[in-house]
């Protein structure tokens, strides 16, 4: 199978994206973040090419600067532990893996401290060990393989990868669970602020739904009266109007009386 090497352009890039996005270069982002993110870099990285790749093929890209840079680390600490003689076999780091060793503290997970594992290792004893063989680097330290889409920038010879076993030491295990534990902590407290907040504006509309009853029901209760009064005073006027009529008759009934007896008798 071909291989592509990234220039060193992108590699450096992509290291300080992921210093920028420490979550996503741990992987304790949530899928929808890591995804939005990764087209961004896979974009900004590949105006930098050729190679040209895929969201997925960046994201195997820094899956394998890590991997490789943690097993070089741990042939190192082999080294270290060595009793001595033969060749120098002590690989130095790059600025790219210095700097992917220090964003994701690969020390507590490859190297960890020796007291722990029963092995102490004295500064002396470190200073008297043999000094690494500088690295080239102009060399780009990452060749990643590639698709049938990446073969027109393809160079180097046919490889196999073998899987490596991934593992990780427990104090980073229970640093990743702190972070996600605060993280989740952080959203809960979100949620439980955004539930107050609920809350106090559905007190206020209760409150002001409570005040506009109140004032309809006094407001209808006077109109009532106001039409109450209103009826009594229309009664009042028709009985009045009524007692007038009949006055009225009653005065022009004695008036045909009073002509009554006045008319001349037969």
């Amino acid at each position: 199978m071909s291989k592509v090497v990234s220039t060193k352009q992108q590699l450096e890039r992509l290291v300080s994206l992921m210093e920028e996005n420490p979550q996503l270069a741990k992987g304790i982002c949530t899928k929808l973040q890591a995804a939005k993110k990764w087209e961004d870099i896979a974009l900004e990285l590949n105006c930098l090419g050729p190679p040209i790749r895929t969201t997925a093929k960046w994201i195997k890209v820094w899956a394998d600067m890590k991997s490789k840079t943690k097993k070089k680390m741990s042939q190192n600490k082999a080294e270290y532990r060595a009793t001595g003689g033969g060749p120098n076999r002590l690989q130095s780091y790059t600025n790219i893996e210095e700097a992917i060793i220090g964003l994701l503290e690969l020390d507590a997970c490859v190297n960890p401290p020796g007291a722990e594992f029963g092995l102490d290792i004295s500064d002396n004893q470190r200073l008297d060990s043999p000094e690494p063989a500088p690295a080239d680097e102009n060399q780009p330290p990452f060749d990643l393989e590639t698709s049938n889409e990446d073969r027109n920038y393809a160079v180097g010879e046919n490889t196999t990868r073998t899987p490596r076993k991934k593992r990780c030491h427990k104090t980073e295990r229970l640093r990743l669970l702190e972070a996600q534990t605060n993280a989740q902590k952080a959203f809960y407290e979100n949620v439980i602020s955004n539930i107050n907040e609920i809350k106090k504006s559905a007190r206020e509309t209760e409150k002001y739904a409570k005040r506009t009853y109140y004032l309809k029901k006094d407001s209808t209760k006077e109109l009532l009266q106001m039409k109450k009064e209103k009826l009594e005073i229309y009664k009042s006027e028709v009985m009045r109007k009524q007692q007038d009529r009949k006055a009225k008759l009653q005065l022009k009934v004695a008036l045909l009386e009073m002509k009554k007896k006045m008319l001349p008798k037969p």
